[in-house]
């Protein structure tokens, strides 16, 4: 009898493996990391934003958001409600009108 080996996608590795370097504040090696990954989705996207905002890097949160776009995927609510947040945070609403369009 063989042993069940639980599944584990590229994707999912490695953000476990890059996600606490996001949230202790190495972004740039999380980044870099992040930036070798072979295949993204809206779930590691979604992790390397909540690094730059749990360390109070809501520039560089703009700019991931940004590429994320580039890269055709849908942010989720949860996205675009922290996405929101900073910009009034930021004082930028030209960027809040521009998120407020995508929601709409």
């Amino acid at each position: 009898m063989g042993c069940a080996r639980p599944y584990l996608s590229w994707t999912s590795l490695s953000k476990l493996v890059w996600s606490p370097y996001a949230k202790c504040g190495g972004l740039d090696e999380a980044e870099r990391m992040f930036d070798k990954m072979p295949k993204t989705n809206v779930m590691s996207w979604t992790a390397m934003i909540s690094g730059c905002i749990s360390k109070g890097k809501l520039k560089e949160f703009v700019v991931v958001f940004q590429k994320s776009l580039e890269r055709e995927l849908k942010p989720g609510s949860l996205t675009l409600v922290r996405m929101l947040t900073t910009c009034t945070q930021l004082g930028d609403a030209k960027m809040g009108k521009w998120v407020h369009e995508l929601v709409a």
